[in-house]
């Protein structure tokens, strides 16, 4: 952890391509593409489908995506949800009975399951913007799947964790996937494969992406969706289509920045929170001052309390986001906050809508033309669903969860909405994945985002900063510490803060809640910054590695945070 008065550290870098990921092995997944001639997005689907298989827990192809890029050829940055949608079949009172909520049925079991666009993301990629087809960048995942790999600290830490243990065995297939045969779980060090995972990335490889959207794999979704009395329909998985969408833009200090726009929450909340801190000289306050952590606190504030009200898919509600991220807002805000006093907000009037422990990862990558890939992936909780799909190593999201099932009621990542971001068929669920790309003089200058449910937003807000305002080269500015509120308490990470601070910060009223920096609670950010050289930064908290690649004199070299013995 690099606190304030740590020493800093030099990123890893190349000049190919720079890769940051949260396992090592989906890291050198992507490089691996570079090596045989890929860019960016061949190198950013290859990791995608690396995780699905060395965190199931946190991502998969049952699951969706956000995706922001940067395209070298045409120098256009292009936003991409593929989240996944509510089953046609979804309705606003489906999680309720008796006036009461249904909590159970959105975390767990068929029910939960929103359409699966993942598989769809890496194919509409490749083909828009790739140059290696889905068998070759499905080859690290598939070997990483029938070869297995060694369990790590924290994924022990998942297996073991009970509610996520107690769902692991709801279900024979789900069992026998992630469990051994006496029903233990697997313990760190050991290896753990999934084979039938690995046999279906061969067969979608094989015969495209038709296989799991009409074919031999869609019956066996739509037959397991049946058997568990699921709403999504075999129909719901033929029209899956991934939505092309404009990115939001900002204007901060003399950087661009783009964002996804709503049903991420998040693009909108990190531009507003930046015109928000525009309007001081925070530099010159310090990153760990009491002066500027109580200015992002109460920004986080205001940001949250427009959150709750005004965010939501927009096919669905007339989202004000135009006026949520512009300067006018913004400055008028900003005078709502105290300098020596921590304040409770409301969203403000003029913003309401006309109709708002996570299972996600997120991964930055950049190649040497200048193409840039952020992605957030999930299948919302960990293991998602808890339901595999028999004799397909298919893991299904719970996406579902991330509706209100009526309104006032706390999601059970702690957040409350109105009206909005209630269930309906065809509907993207409200999301804090917040992948983030910055320009400088109209070049891509950083790739950013985060996972950790409603920490994302937070800490992808932090990353920038770090860079853009406290001059932290990449690594330094994912190791640092954090700070996050949603408009009750301050979390900050144990040990980041001097004791006078702290002290400053609860005279001031701000409510202390102390976390470890390592807890599986926290947020993991991943970024890379682009220049004369490609340098990278990953998450340190829990795990994570970045990753660069060179070519020079016709030589390759690499160059990786710890120690990776591999060929290529």
């Amino acid at each position: 952890m690099v606190f304030p008065f740590h020493t800093q550290r030099t990123p890893v870098s190349g000049n190919r391509g720079i890769v940051s990921s949260a396992h090592h092995l989906s890291t050198k997944a992507g490089i691996e593409m570079f090596a045989k001639g890929g860019n960016a997005f061949d190198a950013a689907a290859a990791v995608s489908l690396a995780l699905s298989v060395v965190e199931p827990h946190h991502s998969g192809i049952g699951g969706g995506c956000f995706s922001l890029i940067h395209d070298a050829k045409t120098k256009k940055l292009h936003a991409f949800d593929a989240r996944g949608v509510a089953p046609a079949e979804a309705r606003k009172d489906m999680f309720v009975k008796n006036g009461a909520p249904l909590l159970d049925d959105m975390l767990f079991g068929h029910r939960a399951v929103a359409v699966p666009a993942l598989v769809e993301n890496v194919f509409g990629m490749l083909e828009r913007f790739g140059a290696l087809d889905f068998a070759t960048v499905a080859e690290p995942a598939i070997r990483y799947a029938e070869e297995g790999f060694i369990v790590y600290p924290f994924l022990e830490t998942v297996f073991s964790e009970a509610e996520t243990n107690a769902k692991l065995r709801l279900f024979p297939e789900t069992r026998t996937t992630y469990l051994k045969k006496n029903g233990e779980i697997y313990k760190t060090g050991e290896l753990f494969r999934q084979e039938a995972q690995g046999n279906t990335l061969r067969k979608i490889s094989k015969s495209g992406k038709d296989v799991f959207y009409k074919g031999e794999l869609a019956q066996a979704i739509a037959q397991e969706m049946s058997s568990g009395k699921g709403i999504l329909s075999p129909k719901d998985l033929e029209t899956c289509r991934v939505k092309p969408m404009t990115p939001l833009y900002g204007a901060y200090r003399n950087y661009e920045v783009y964002g996804m726009p709503p049903p991420s929450s998040g693009g909108g909340h990190v531009i507003q929170m930046l015109n928000l801190l525009e309007g001081h000289d925070i530099r010159g306050m310090g990153r760990y001052s009491a002066e500027f952590i109580h200015l992002l606190t109460e920004y986080m504030k205001i940001a949250f309390a427009d959150r709750s009200e005004v965010m939501d898919d927009p096919a669905f509600w007339n989202v004000p986001v135009e006026a949520l991220v512009s300067k006018e807002y913004a400055d008028k805000r900003r005078k709502e906050v105290e300098p020596r006093r921590a304040k409770n907000y409301q969203a403000a009037s003029e913003l309401k809508a006309a109709r708002h422990k996570g299972g996600t990862t997120h991964f930055s990558v950049a190649d040497g033309e200048g193409n840039v890939v952020s992605i957030t992936q999930t299948v919302r909780d960990w293991f998602g669903s808890g339901v595999v799909v028999p004799g397909t190593g298919i893991l299904l999201n719970n996406i579902m969860a991330d509706f209100s099932p009526m309104a006032g009621v706390a999601t059970s990542q702690g957040l409350v909405y109105g009206e909005s971001n209630a269930v309906e068929g065809g509907k993207t669920p409200l999301s804090s994945m917040s992948p983030t790309i910055v320009l400088k003089d109209g070049s891509p200058y950083m790739a950013t985002g985060a996972a950790g449910g409603p920490r994302i937003i937070t800490a992808t807000l932090q990353s920038i900063v770090n860079v853009l305002d406290f001059g932290m080269n990449v690594r330094d500015a994912i190791w640092a510490a954090r700070t996050h509120s949603m408009g009750v308490g301050l979390e900050i990470e144990r040990g980041a803060l001097l004791p006078e601070v702290v002290n400053d910060l609860k005279e001031r009223g701000h409510e202390i809640v102390e976390v470890p920096a390592n807890d599986y609670f926290t947020c993991w950010a991943h970024a890379v910054t682009l220049g004369e050289r490609l340098y990278g930064g990953a998450e340190s908290r829990i795990g994570g590695m970045a990753m660069g690649y060179s070519e020079e004199n016709g030589t390759r070299s690499y160059s990786g945070e710890g120690c990776i013995d591999f060929e290529i």
